[in-house]
């Protein structure tokens, strides 16, 4: 996982982008540095301007994303996403750095082929 705002903006990294719906122009990704917002153009791997793709993406472990944090909460709370570069949120927005944990990757590839969405059980 990256450490780093430099180690994630490298190719290393499979990143998701979101695309504007009206414009399809490739969202920006924006961290706090200090007290300024600074946008960043990720070489993303993965184009969509549908947000339950990304999300899935994500989920999947094949990609790290920037998520609504409202949609991505609840995922977190169950183990299935795990917060990136926490110190570098930029909340005016309301998205957040994640990628899939391994548990969300074992019950995304589980539930792959037999629909969506995936569910967590605790014992």
């Amino acid at each position: 996982m990256p450490a780093s705002i430099d180690e994630l903006l490298s190719s290393q990294h499979r990143c998701s982008g979101f695309r504007h719906p009206a414009t399809s122009k490739l969202m920006s990704w924006d961290f706090k540095v200090g007290e300024d917002i600074v946008s960043h153009a990720i070489p993303a791997r993965l184009c969509t301007n549908d947000v339950e793709l990304e999300e899935k993406a994500v989920l999947g472990g094949e990609f790290i994303g920037q998520l609504v944090g409202v949609s991505a909460a609840p995922l977190i709370r169950v183990g299935l996403l795990v917060p990136l570069l926490i110190d570098h949120v930029a909340e005016h927005l309301g998205l957040y750095a994640y990628h899939g944990s391994r548990l969300g990757c074992a019950l995304s590839s589980i539930s792959r082929w037999s629909g969506w969405p995936a569910t967590a059980t605790s014992s």
